[in-house]
């Protein structure tokens, strides 16, 4: 993952626009509860995400959940946090949704990264 994040960012140090980056983690999960806060090794997964995002050079990160935990972790992280709806954060609603629903509260973000997992 790193080396991707890399590269877009050499890309888009080029680009003058208003950039952003999604991180969705939801509580509910069809097979690990809280599977974002699982550690690998001495971090979460949520944590190794939003440090790789930084090392990066972003800083308008944004983690989007709507577990009071995970938001818990997100702000020691020192990131923001959009509280996503009931209707998004379901096992059937797709990424795309999580998506539009935060840019419609940023109107002025002109790129989105979405970082999850594969």
């Amino acid at each position: 993952m790193w080396i991707k994040v890399f590269i877009i960012t050499t890309i888009l140090q080029y680009y003058n626009a208003e950039i952003a980056i999604l991180i969705l983690a939801r509580g509910g999960s069809k097979g690990v509860r809280l599977k974002n806060l699982q550690k690998v090794g001495d971090k979460s997964l949520l944590k190794r995400t939003i440090h790789t995002a930084k090392a990066a050079g972003f800083y308008d990160i944004t983690v989007s959940t709507d577990n009071p935990i995970i938001a818990l972790e997100s702000i020691r992280e020192n990131v923001t946090v959009f509280r996503r709806s009931f209707v998004t954060a379901t096992d059937w609603a797709p990424s795309i949704w999580g998506a539009r629903e935060f840019l419609l509260s940023r109107p002025k973000v002109e790129l989105l990264i979405l970082l999850q997992k594969l």
